[in-house]
């Protein structure tokens, strides 16, 4: 009894001392995990956990292989599936290619990214060598293909990356961040196709050789496990997710699982990369993420456009005192909940445009036009910068120049000597 009234005690004196505030509960993974959640049009990652640490990316590596194939090749380029393929185990993860028959690089980006094919890994890889880098024998086009990975990795900033192979199969110097690996995904998003592949849970095609029907790896796609796990489980899909839009599995026993995912939800554009998981938590670790963003963050508008947030307060400038500043664009920032209720704004003014003489007070440095950017507006909270938008003048500052002085003093002595003429008639009357 004792035990049950000091745990009603400590409850009540946690609910006072929280007050009002709704604290945000982030999710909690195993330390092992690679953990990283970009809201990608504010730019901000919602959540990050050894986001810098090398990991084996396993079959999220097809993702820097479709970036290179769509790069240098045209989606109809027809390719001719070689002896490449027998470089597969028949255990590995196949799009089933048949040596011989003739494919376009679209379906062959269908075959690497929706079954996980690595044959079609290999196709695209000697196909795209062969072409690309006039390297005619299968061994010589395949390793010019995976330079050619490296080159664009280092090309879009993925410098902590280094590929080995075009599949994702286990090397060990085969490794990627999660950050660089966030950047290979925004790439391959450039391309308009490459959304709709990685989204697309099934794709059939047919030719003389063979019949193929791919579908796709991602869980969060599928609206019943019938498809996706080929007969294993049947039935509704408790992690079936409508607002994911793709993008990428991998699973090798060194890699563990891995998931690149893309999602659209609750005005939020969402790109996650799940590390090192397994096959029995990794789609609900997914889930997991994508309701903490919906739960703990929304845009919120600070001000409309050609609103009024500042008055600037000046010195020098001609025919003007004062001026509002105002920002140009609604100023929208996706927050958290705590974030909306205690950040912090801070008004910081171009230094080379104005200069502070005194508290509030500024002196003109130079001419300031109407689209002249005088500054930004800065929102942090916890020491940490969450946003900033640029600020304008609402009207155009002149430099008081020399003559403009003179002219003040000359309108200061007549408005003198009125007043002493006047003062002096009323003593005569």
């Amino acid at each position: 009894m004792a035990m049950k009234k000091s745990a009603i005690i400590l409850f009540l004196v946690l609910i006072t001392l929280c007050g009002n505030t709704v604290l945000a509960i982030e999710p909690s993974f195993p330390n092992e995990r690679g953990i990283l959640l970009l809201e990608e049009t504010s730019g901000r990652v919602l959540y990050a956990q050894n986001q810098e640490e090398r990991f084996y990316p396993a079959s999220t590596t097809k993702i820097m292989t479709a970036i290179v194939a769509l790069e240098n090749m045209n989606l109809e380029d027809q390719i001719t599936v070689g002896s490449e393929i027998k470089r597969i185990s028949s255990d590995s993860s196949k799009a089933d290619l048949v040596e011989g028959e003739i494919l376009s690089v679209k379906d062959l980006l269908y075959g690497l990214m929706l079954p996980s094919g690595n044959d079609a890994a290999y196709t695209l890889a000697r196909g795209v060598g062969n072409a690309v880098g006039k390297v005619q024998d299968e061994e010589g086009a395949i390793e010019h293909f995976i330079e050619m990975m490296n080159q664009k990795a280092k090309e879009i900033g993925a410098v902590h990356t280094n590929f080995e192979n075009p599949h994702g199969l286990h090397s060990d110097n085969h490794y990627t961040t999660l950050e660089d690996m966030l950047l290979m995904a925004q790439e391959l998003l450039k391309y308009d196709i490459a959304r709709e592949i990685v989204k697309t849970t099934n794709y059939s095609l047919a030719n003389p050789l063979v019949t193929h029907k791919w579908y796709n790896t991602n869980y969060l796609l599928h609206p019943i496990l019938d498809q996706v796990s080929k007969g294993l489980k049947i039935g509704h899909n408790p992690y079936y997710t409508e607002d994911v839009k793709g993008m990428k599995t991998g699973n090798t026993s060194q890699a563990g699982k891995c998931l690149v995912f893309l999602s659209s939800r609750d005005n939020q554009e969402l790109i996650g990369i799940l590390y090192k998981s397994t096959d029995e938590e990794i789609w609900g670790e997914a889930v997991e993420l994508l309701n903490y963003a919906e739960e703990q963050y929304e845009y919120t508008k600070l001000f409309e456009a050609d609103q009024k947030i500042d008055e600037l307060l000046l010195d020098n400038a001609k025919s003007i005192d004062q001026v509002p500043v105002i920002v140009k664009k609604d100023l929208v920032l996706l927050l958290g909940k705590e974030e909306s209720e205690h950040m912090k704004s801070q008004i910081i003014y171009d230094k080379n445009l104005l200069e502070e003489t005194s508290e509030n007070t500024y002196t003109l440095r130079d001419n300031i036009s109407l689209e002249q950017i005088i500054g930004q507006i800065s929102y942090s909270f916890d020491g940490k910068e969450i946003g900033r938008a640029d600020i304008y003048s609402q009207s155009d500052l002149k430099v008081r120049s020399i003559l403009d002085y003179l002219f003040y003093i000359e309108i200061m002595i007549a408005m003198a000597m009125v007043y002493l003429i006047i003062h002096h008639l009323k003593k005569t009357r």
